[in-house]
């Protein structure tokens, strides 16, 4: 069994465009335990008509929420990513979400909004870890989260809302990843 340390991540957003787009909410899951969920108000950037719709975005529902300002919100981030992720020399966190690129460009540029330095290395894509997984001919569904969260088992101890929640998808998202670890070694040990 895999001792490997996760933070999983994702970001709900105003549409596709980081450069163009908000970034609206953010949550993080540990595999050792804590959890990090912010929404942010205002939006800085645009907010398409769909996105809103698929996040279940307002202007009044988010601050009734406890929405912050971006700069606060990317500060907090980056303090509890540290705490959670590097506080033990010993074991580092390997970051993950679902469709790493998108995620990742979205926190580096909301990064650099709040006037934060980026740096981080590659996160781990659990969309291309599942479509090598599913190369191999176990399972004929595509790789989209809900795809992973059926697979995994997730959906089942845990029904997904209408509307995308970031702290719901982190924690299929690392649901995910455990059990794609886990069915990667049984694989092997049959090899």
């Amino acid at each position: 069994m895999t001792n490997k340390h996760y933070i999983a991540i994702d970001t709900e957003t105003g549409g596709l465009d980081p450069k163009r787009c908000a970034l609206l909410s953010i949550a993080c899951v540990s595999s050792r335990g804590p959890t990090f969920e912010r929404l942010i108000y205002p939006p800085v950037g645009d907010v398409d008509a769909r996105a809103a719709e698929v996040n279940g975005y307002t202007a009044e529902g988010w601050i009734e929420r406890g929405a912050a300002p971006l700069n606060e919100v990317m500060n907090q981030l980056m303090n509890w990513v540290f705490e959670t992720a590097w506080a033990d020399p010993e074991v580092q966190a390997e970051m993950v979400a679902h469709n790493a690129p998108f995620d990742q460009g979205f926190v580096r540029e909301n990064m650099i909004r709040a006037g934060l330095r980026t740096r981080s290395k590659p996160w781990t894509c659990t969309k291309e870890r599942l479509r090598k997984y599913l190369g191999k001919g176990y399972y004929e569904p595509g790789c989209k989260l809900d795809d992973l969260g059926r697979l995994s088992g997730y959906w089942d101890l845990h029904p997904r809302s209408e509307a995308h929640d970031a702290l719901e998808d982190a924690k299929c998202c690392l649901h995910g990843m455990i059990w794609l670890d886990r069915e990667n070694e049984q694989l092997n040990n049959f090899v």
